[in-house]
């Protein structure tokens, strides 16, 4: 109950439309960083794309499970798989709420994510999503 009340205090504090402008922009982002890296999205359409979580399609032969335990316990960052018969077909990347819906953790996500691919033997250049991840945020609107 505290996290849900702090959340909606920062929430209503920053303004509902910056909230939901900023996830958008984190989410627009991330899916720049996921198509710059060679994956395919799992939404067919930008419109219908989560502004919460990015989720990827696992091409075939891909060991989704083994990337999410790399990420988990090499390098500390969670990312979920998919629900039910779409556990094996895709992974999702977090940008929910106001502690990851930030420029900082999305690079950080992503960095681990590239690393991670990199210790699974996928053929990635390191730097190339964060890059791609970075160079889509003109519309970020966050100010300290």
């Amino acid at each position: 109950m505290y996290a849900l009340e702090s959340t909606l205090t920062q929430a209503l504090e920053l303004g509902i439309n910056r909230v939901v402008a900023n996830h958008q922009a984190i989410a627009r982002a991330c899916r720049e960083a996921v198509k710059a890296l060679g994956f395919e999205l799992w939404a067919a359409r930008e419109e219908i794309a989560a502004g919460c979580v990015t989720a990827v399609k696992a091409p075939a032969g891909f060991d989704e499970a083994k990337l999410r335990d790399i990420m988990r316990r090499k390098y500390g960052v969670m990312i979920s798989p998919g629900y039910g018969e779409l556990q094996t077909q895709l992974f999702r990347l977090s940008h929910m709420g106001p502690g990851q819906a930030h420029p900082t953790i999305l690079a950080a996500q992503l960095a681990i994510f590239e690393r991670a691919l990199r210790d699974l033997g996928y053929p990635v250049q390191l730097g190339v999503g964060v890059g791609a991840a970075m160079a889509a945020l003109d519309d970020w609107t966050d100010e300290l």
